[in-house]
């Protein structure tokens, strides 16, 4: 599969890549791979950090409204329109939606928490689109191709919560899930 535009999506209360994510990007950066990302706080400033401390120029910035929050370099825009209420949780989430569309593969960066790093999990695969997870309380990859097969994490999701579960009816819950090495494979 060649993978010419990656999204990047992750919590907002992960400010910090750690040593198994820097390797990853530093492997998308090496494929000359497309990044897409927003323009939130948490991951997506700090991925945005890192491609710039490296000089990395191949990467669009999504964002709601006017003006992106966080853009760090001179790197392309991609402004989103949506009808839904400013500073709204849809009206954040638009953006998200259209790069899921537009990805060929994603790469989320989950603690097990976010309900918007959740969705766009599920966006891409619904999508019909692959995605590899990065679970922090694991430290470890797991890379999911169907929706069927990412349940547990919904199942993760809603454990602590007892109300606002996330809900997605047109899955199948208790599928197991097995982790797997992801090895970025760009074909030339």
């Amino acid at each position: 599969m060649v993978i010419k535009k990656l999204f990047i999506s992750g919590s907002r209360k992960i400010s910090r890549l750690n040593e198994e994510i820097r390797d990853f990007l530093t492997k998308v950066m090496e494929e000359g791979t497309h990044v897409l990302v927003g323009d939130a706080s948490g991951v997506d400033r700090a991925v945005q950090k890192y491609l710039k401390e490296n000089k990395y120029d191949n990467v669009t910035i999504y964002f709601s409204g006017a003006n992106a929050r966080n853009k760090l370099a001179d790197w392309s825009e991609r402004p989103v329109k949506t009808s839904a209420r400013k500073n709204s949780y849809e009206y954040y989430t638009a953006k998200d939606k259209e790069m899921a569309m537009e990805c060929d593969m994603g790469l989320a960066i989950w603690e097990g928490n976010s309900r918007g790093t959740l969705e766009n999990i599920f966006n891409v695969l619904k999508n019909n689109k692959e995605v590899s997870v990065y679970f922090l309380p694991e430290k470890r990859f797991f890379e999911f191709k169907k929706q069927e097969e990412a349940t547990w994490l919904i199942e993760i999701f809603n454990k602590p919560r007892k109300k606002k579960k996330f809900d997605l009816s047109v899955i199948k819950s208790g599928v197991s899930h097995q982790q797997t090495t992801f090895k970025f494979n760009k074909q030339r």
